[in-house]
């Protein structure tokens, strides 16, 4: 699947049911999540987060954060609770639109739509944290590697870069069946593409644009039917103000 036909296919859920899009609960199906659960299960994920990050070390706050892959703001305006600034990019326009209509921290939080298979409307070193969960997953792996180096690159010195990336599909029947049917038989079955990276691949493409996998979680992220990690990694360099 191209950058194109990616955002196309985002847009469309997003301006279909974009709560359901991100936390994709099949009693949810329908625009029968309220934005108050919707925005809660956010505000619980960020504080696990943070609680993890503090284990190894993160300060209490950080100064400026990103959260690839922002939907319609779930977890920008979650970590805005404990950053200065939050940069929230998303590849699909309708969730950009409606990230900033929910937005409820003013300048502090800023939405911008990235359509590339890179960061280059950022600059380098701009965030001390960047955070992406159940994002990656649905990317080619050719753009989720570019995107990995990309990070690395607007990572500042001493910054944390925590993410979720899925591996390959789990033993279940499903899981099974995922390995085996082609791609257009797969598509019929599901709504969204899912896209594994090995951890052993993973490391070595963080390592090569100049940083450090300091943690790996396995999660349930992905689902049952996939094996997904948390991957936490630091950039060298001062430590945080």
């Amino acid at each position: 699947m191209t950058p194109r036909r990616l955002q196309q296919h985002w847009d469309k859920l997003g301006k279909e049911d974009a709560m359901w899009a991100i936390l994709t609960d099949s009693n949810r199906k329908g625009g029968r999540w309220t934005p108050e659960e919707f925005f809660a299960e956010g505000r619980n994920e960020i504080a696990a987060v943070m609680e993890y990050l503090r284990k190894h070390g993160a300060p209490p706050r950080f100064r400026h954060a990103l959260d690839f892959g922002c939907g319609i703001g779930r977890l920008s305006q979650a970590l805005a609770d404990y950053c200065e600034t939050v940069t929230g990019l998303d590849i699909a326009p309708s969730m950009v639109e409606s990230a900033q209509k929910w937005n409820r921290h003013g300048e502090r939080c800023r939405y911008l739509v990235n359509g590339t298979p890179d960061l280059r409307q950022l600059p380098d070193q701009s965030f001390d944290l960047i955070y992406s969960n159940i994002v990656l997953q649905h990317m080619p792996t050719a753009m989720s590697w570019a995107y990995l180096g990309e990070f690395v690159r607007v990572l500042m010195p001493g910054g944390l870069l925590c993410f979720q990336i899925p591996s390959e599909p789990s033993g279940t029947l499903i899981g099974l069946l995922l390995r085996i049917l082609p791609v257009p038989v797969v598509r019929l079955i599901r709504k969204m593409d899912m896209y594994g990276t090995t951890p052993e691949r993973v490391k070595a493409i963080v390592e090569a644009a100049g940083a450090s996998i300091i943690d790996t979680q396995s999660d349930t992220a992905a689902g049952p039917h996939w094996k997904s990690f948390r991957y936490l990694a630091l950039k060298p360099g001062k430590a945080w103000l």
